[in-house]
């Protein structure tokens, strides 16, 4: 196998090829955003189409019951809308989508969403991808091995380890860093054979926690984070190679090395 296909293969795609918006979009809007909608008016017009759509078709995704008369935050919707409206990136839709789902309450006052509203508007499409990497690889590797590890804890006890698959790991582990979305990183390469693997690893953080379980529509579940299944992405690739050491995530590699040559 080429080394570009086996760095393919080092992730797995959930895309399950459904339309963002397969229902009417008119009763979409109403559903995610209640009476919110009527304060936007012909603006929801105006955006950039393709991205909206995106960021109300993951909305909706994430909303366990579209009938439960909840109305999205104000603050929180327009700042969405108008933030992730202009990026076709389906990670940018996911963690957008997510948190309109997550500021929905019966009475719309909630705007506890607003921060991560401000975190994610000032990430690039790489970093957000890199955070749903590293978190989504913690949280399948903490809930492969059975650890009850308490939340509080685990920026001191866990460490991820997983394939070095964006382009400019040094700048977005540092702007990750620098948004306190993970403790502390590092970045390196090891030989799987006669091949190099690049590799990344960090320290979660509470606050990467939390906007991994806001972007999953979790947010009230995040202390819950390793413990229950928050779901996968369906069109963004995630990571189907981890370690929660560099010795697991080397014998994996081999592995799947080995059976690529097969």
């Amino acid at each position: 196998m080429a080394y570009q296909a086996f760095l393919e293969a080092l992730l797995v795609n959930n895309d399950n090829n459904s339309s963002p918006l397969a229902l009417p979009f008119e009763w979409v809007l109403k559903k995610v955003l209640g009476p919110t909608l009527d304060v936007f008016g012909k603006d929801l017009a105006q955006l950039y189409g393709i991205g909206r759509d995106k960021i109300l078709g993951a909305a909706k995704d994430k909303i366990p019951d579209l009938g439960d008369g909840k109305i999205a935050n104000l603050r929180v919707a327009r700042d969405v809308l108008w933030n992730g409206a202009f990026s076709n990136d389906e990670i940018c839709a996911e963690y957008f989508g997510g948190i309109l789902a997550t500021s929905r309450s019966k009475d719309g006052n909630d705007d506890n969403a607003v921060p991560f509203v401000d975190v994610v508007k000032s990430m690039s499409s790489s970093q957000l991808r890199l955070h749903y990497y590293l978190y989504h690889s913690l949280a399948k590797s903490l809930i492969e091995r059975g650890e009850k590890t308490n939340v509080f804890e685990l920026p001191e006890k866990e460490e991820i380890y997983i394939p070095n698959v964006v382009a400019r790991s040094d700048i977005d582990l540092e702007a990750l860093l620098r948004l306190d979305l993970v403790m502390s990183y590092r970045y390196d390469r090891i030989m799987i054979g006669d091949r190099v693997l690049p590799y990344c690893s960090a320290h979660p953080s509470r606050f990467g926690i939390m906007l991994y379980a806001a972007a999953h529509n979790k947010l009230d579940w995040w202390q819950a984070y390793g413990l229950k299944k928050f779901g996968d992405f369906q069109e963004v690739k995630a990571p189907k190679l981890f370690g929660h050491s560099l010795a697991e995530l080397k014998n994996k590699a081999e592995m799947l090395s080995r059976s690529s040559c097969e």
